[in-house]
């Protein structure tokens, strides 16, 4: 599982605050809880010995163990409070200047403990990832130009067995066949059409990268302090402590021997070469013949043909005198492809060394 980075900062910022219990109380003063999360007070009570956290007749009040402060006034913060140390806050090897931590360091698909909820880096030793996916479409063809005649042959018999007459009629435009014009059969040939080009429909895939070696460091929630030497830390459980810096392969510091460099970001180049289209192969031209009972195409004599090339009879007694070819659209014209290929690769960047006990 793939986890948005977050910036590994020189100082970390608290999430929460932990408070850890004192010993034994004497009988009751009163008790106010704010919250168990954020801040507890208690007032004391008459007479008893060594009052709990909670209250009692001279009891003190409760450590915070992760805000770096002398809360219950004994005048011991943090991992120096014995309300702490009780529940394993413990000062850690001080790894130097310029190191970030202690943290924990785990794997990305599981929470962080919840002493250490802060999840402040997340990487891998390396990553893989596939090439992209590139796919190149066209779409239809623009600024195609059809023929200006439209071809007709006329033929004698119903059967277009006889010689051909051959007409030329203008696309769109009414010619008039003076002295009238009978037919066997007919036989309306397609428009050829040429030039135009089409659009270009690129599509890149990137597929998923994955980290190898997924890691995540967490830290405290908050900052804890009370170490005269090393760092305060929370109890770690099974968990293995780290601390980092930033660059890869640095000599690691006293008290965390076991280095490795985790990267913390990607540079994804992924790609495809340019998706682009050929010239528009010819096609043809979708038209419709009107024959007309009149000269100026004006009385429909219910004759209209496509231009499918089709041997079509017709009744030799009727006479048509004018006639115009409808251009309805283009078909056939298309382009081919181009067949791009990936470019590009996924690094990994942002190297910090991570040093662990």
């Amino acid at each position: 599982m793939r986890k948005a980075l977050l910036v590994l900062c020189a100082a970390l910022v608290g999430c929460g605050t932990e408070f850890s219990t004192g010993g034994s109380g004497g009988a009751g003063g009163a008790t106010s809880t704010t919250s168990s999360t954020t801040s507890t007070t208690a007032s004391g009570g008459a007479g008893g010995q060594g009052g709990d956290a909670t209250g009692g007749a001279g009891g003190a009040g409760l450590e915070n163990c992760v805000d770096g402060v002398d809360n219950n006034g004994d005048a011991l913060a943090d991992c120096a409070d014995p309300q702490c140390s009780a529940v394993g806050f413990a000062c850690l090897p001080d790894p130097g200047q310029g190191w970030v931590g202690p943290v924990v360091l785990q794997n990305p698909a599981l929470d962080c403990p919840a002493r250490w909820p802060a999840a402040v880096m997340s990487g891998g030793a390396s990553v893989t990832s596939a090439a992209a996916a590139c796919d190149c479409t066209c779409g239809a063809a623009v600024d195609v130009a059809c023929a200006d005649l439209q071809n007709v042959g006329r033929y004698a018999d119903s059967a277009c067995n006889t010689a051909s007459a051959l007409s030329q009629f203008p696309i769109g435009a009414c010619t008039s066949l003076p002295n009238g014009a009978s037919f066997g059969a007919i036989e309306v040939m397609p428009v050829p059409c040429s030039g135009g080009n089409c659009p270009p429909v690129p599509s890149v895939g990137k597929p998923p990268t994955v980290w190898v070696e997924p890691a995540e460091a967490c830290a405290p929630g908050g900052t804890p302090g009370g170490c005269e030497a090393g760092r305060c830390a929370p109890p770690v459980d099974d968990a293995v402590v780290c601390v980092a810096t930033q660059g890869a392969q640095q000599p690691c510091p006293a008290g965390y021997p076991n280095g490795r460099t985790v990267f913390t970001a990607l540079n994804d180049t992924r790609g495809c070469t340019a998706c682009s289209c050929g010239p528009a192969a010819p096609g043809t031209c979708d038209t419709m013949l009107h024959l007309y009972a009149n000269g100026t195409c004006a009385a429909p004599a219910g004759a209209a043909l496509p231009d499918d090339g089709v041997c079509t009879p017709m009744d030799p007694q009727q006479v048509f005198l004018s006639a115009r070819p409808e251009l309805l659209g283009t078909n056939d014209a298309h382009c081919e492809p181009s067949d791009p290929t990936p470019t590009g690769t996924v690094t990994a960047t942002a190297p910090y060394t991570v040093c662990c006990m």
